[in-house]
């Protein structure tokens, strides 16, 4: 039922974004790509140790010269690490996990170089995670992933000329990836959560 109303959500978000032609006669397109640190909270590493990347495209249309919309689709890799260390008793901890997050931005001019962005995204799990302690995969808990999750996410764009601009980002989990291994939930705290931290590069092609 979460992912069908999650669903619901986004589709109702983009055909919103499309009726609102009225207030814009243009839209912009562009790609992007660029590196993410990631961490799992809730689980037992710290830290954004794991590596990733994504990459995807955009549309946006301003609807006045400080306000627009943007609505993006990118793939994404996120994750956790956990590498060995004398604290930590030598153990190591490993969690790959790819997904297509599909977000719908509000977007804020501050002045002819920034620009801020803050929305929610939906977020698709793409096949399976691999995880693994101490380079194995035996043992591993059977908490499963949840499929479909939803994701805030703010940011900032430093526009180096008119169409380069570099990008940073926040990306955190509003609902669980996947519960507990203990099954346990209180308040807020219903799983362990995806935290990452984004830098990349975004190009913008000029009015379609």
């Amino acid at each position: 039922m979460k992912s069908i109303n999650l669903k619901i959500l986004f589709i109702g978000l983009f055909i919103l974004f499309i009726q609102l032609d009225s207030y814009s006669q243009e839209f912009e397109s562009g790609i992007m790509a660029g590196l993410v640190g990631s961490q799992v909270a809730g689980d037992a590493s710290s830290g954004y140790n794991k590596l990733g990347a994504y990459f995807g495209v955009l549309a946006n249309r301003q609807f006045t010269l400080k306000s627009g919309a943007q609505f993006e689709i990118y793939y994404i890799q996120k994750g956790a690490k956990e590498n060995p260390t004398e604290e930590n008793g030598y153990s190591s901890y490993l969690l790959r996990i790819n997904n297509i997050e599909i977000p719908l931005l509000y977007l804020f001019t501050i002045n002819e170089h920034l620009q801020m962005s803050v929305g929610v995204a939906y977020t698709y799990l793409l096949g399976e995670p691999h995880e693994e302690y101490n380079e194995s995969t035996s043992g591993i808990s059977n908490a499963g992933f949840n499929k479909h999750s939803a994701t805030f996410i703010l940011g900032i764009e430093y526009y180096i000329n008119e169409h380069l601009a570099a990008s940073f980002r926040t990306n955190n989990s509003i609902t669980p990836i996947r519960p507990h291994v203990s099954g346990a939930e209180r308040f807020f705290n219903r799983g362990q959560y995806s935290d990452i931290l984004s830098l990349g590069l975004v190009y913008h092609f000029k009015h379609i």
